[in-house]
């Protein structure tokens, strides 16, 4: 399996995770919110989109232990810049154009090795993916 997704701005790498998250069109995340695929969004701007179209969002630190799907902000060049990636249960899927073509199942992606570390993570809960310290045994 190939990782299928693909940036089209220097900035929307978060439409396409809370796209491939939530199942929203990516052009309706971009009609919605215009700036997200221009200059980005910040965590907080994230959420309170995603609340407002109805869904339950959770912030999960890099600690907590989560089940896919759900949204990963990485660090990347040296911390110097954020960057969103999205896993499911097929792997972590990276749109940026350098690791596209990386498989998803690549050990790198998932022990996050091609990234300067591992911020938060987002999930829109469903059956099973919720973070053990959230309730979910």
């Amino acid at each position: 399996m190939q990782n299928h997704l693909e940036q089209r701005t220097e900035w929307d790498c978060g439409v396409i995770a809370f796209s491939r998250l939530t199942g929203l069109p990516y052009e309706e995340i971009v009609q919605d919110v215009p700036k997200a695929a221009v200059v980005g969004m910040t965590v907080d701007e994230w959420i309170g989109y995603l609340s407002r179209k109805g869904f339950q969002v959770v912030r999960c630190n890099p600690t907590d232990r989560w089940a896919p799907p759900c949204a990963h902000l990485v660090a990347i060049a040296g911390g110097l810049r954020y960057h969103w990636i999205y896993q499911d249960q097929h792997g972590i899927h990276d749109p940026s154009h350098g690791l596209k073509y990386v498989h998803p199942q690549d050990p790198r992606l998932l022990n996050f090795e091609f990234y300067s570390g591992r911020i938060l993570t987002v999930l829109v809960p469903s059956s099973g993916n919720l973070p053990h310290d959230l309730g979910n045994p």
